[in-house]
């Protein structure tokens, strides 16, 4: 499994501080998840109505998508490690706007953490440097916006700009820092009571529920957190003892440690969330080693495993990682080269009509928007 938006450096060195926490006796409210494990396959037909795909400008060379975003007119990606660029696309994947550099001068930008588009603007926070451009659309910089400590992930929403913030600094445990969109108004800070667990990931995590809710979770922890403006609320799936345990490892070398989080057969890795429906979460999770797919219900508060996915709605390979979500379409992308071997292999299953037009270079992305 192929997890492109953990980064081999961060994998040794992130430590996350959470709280874990469980009140009250009545199960509505206890925010304790149940699980239940399901042989068949999770049908991408139930959740979603359309299917469509979209092939980016062959001229463009796109690296490895790090992060990709959709909104109604335009396709928004990022390269953060081999480019260190942004590529904006319309819906059609029509080349529109490029940009690899981020100032001109030996203290200029070299080094993006993550970006969001927001209101017709594309915002890219550098974490290290404490500062957040905003671009319009064709990438022309518009405004910076300094904030108080590191960061190395943002959400924005209607109620403003939400900051991850790094644990480097050993004032600032894990927490979220509040702002409103100018970043000059200090709204709130969300921080959680102290519980030590090394997690071996870090990233953006973060799934959109909608315009003022978010959900937060981190890979090597049981717990998900749902966001509405300053107020959270917290929700522990019951995998029991199955699920990893960082502070186990805390105290090994970082190569021992990472030995520790490969060997564990149980429960791991939350990961590639996405809304599926009105309160509904899907994620992918390894299990025994294997990937899998949790779907969470928030509102009845229990949660299935899935073995795999099947995607009812167009004959296409079911290993499917979710890249993101809006209010109106969910996506992820799948290589060229890795569609191509599925027809192959399904030659005569697929009839040439029920496949999708590839592009000429196998190893391109292809990217599949799913409507609700």
């Amino acid at each position: 499994m192929k997890y492109k938006y953990f980064k081999t450096a961060k994998i040794l060195t992130s430590l996350i501080i959470w709280a874990i926490s469980c009140t009250g006796p009545d199960k509505k409210t206890s925010g304790l998840i149940s699980l239940s494990k399901s042989e068949e396959a999770l049908q991408l037909g139930t959740y979603f109505s359309n299917f469509e795909t979209v092939l980016f400008d062959q001229n463009q060379l796109i690296g490895q998508i790090d992060k990709l975003v959709v909104t109604d007119s335009l396709i928004v990606l990022t390269d953060f490690d081999l480019l260190k660029s942004i590529k904006v696309f319309n819906r059609q994947g029509e080349f529109m706007a490029s940009k690899d550099d981020f100032g001109d001068d030996p203290l200029a930008m070299g080094y993006f953490d993550d970006f969001e588009v927001f209101e017709g603007k594309i915002y890219v926070l550098d974490g290290n440097k404490r500062k957040i451009y905003v671009f319009d659309l064709g990438l022309n910089l518009l405004d910076e916006i300094a904030i108080s400590n590191p960061a190395s992930a943002f959400l924005i929403n209607r109620n403003g700009i939400f900051l991850y913030q790094m644990i480097g600094n050993p004032d600032f445990p894990f927490q979220l820092s509040f702002l409103s969109h100018s970043g000059k108004e200090a709204k709130g800070l969300i921080s959680f009571n102290p519980k030590l667990a090394e997690s071996p990931f870090s990233g953006s995590f973060f799934v959109k529920m909608n315009e003022e809710q978010f959900v937060h979770y981190n890979p090597g922890l049981d717990s998900i957190y749902l966001f509405s403006g300053e107020k959270h609320e917290s929700f522990k799936i019951d995998f029991g003892t199955q699920f990893i345990d960082l502070n186990q490892s805390k105290d090994l070398h970082p190569v021992e440690r990472l030995r520790f989080y490969n060997d564990f057969e149980g429960y791991k890795q939350l990961s590639f969330g996405v809304k599926v429906g009105e309160g509904l979460i899907l994620f992918g999770l390894s299990y025994e080693n294997k990937p899998h797919y949790l779907l969470v219900d928030l509102e009845n508060q229990k949660s299935t495993l899935f073995k795999t996915i099947k995607n009812n709605l167009k004959p296409l390979p079911s290993t499917i990682f979710f890249a993101a979500n809006s209010d109106k379409h969910a996506w992820y992308y799948q290589s060229a080269e890795q569609i191509e071997k599925f027809y192959e292999l399904n030659e005569s299953k697929i009839s040439l009509e029920n496949r999708i037009e590839l592009p000429e270079d196998i190893e391109s992305n292809v990217l599949v928007l799913l409507d609700y």
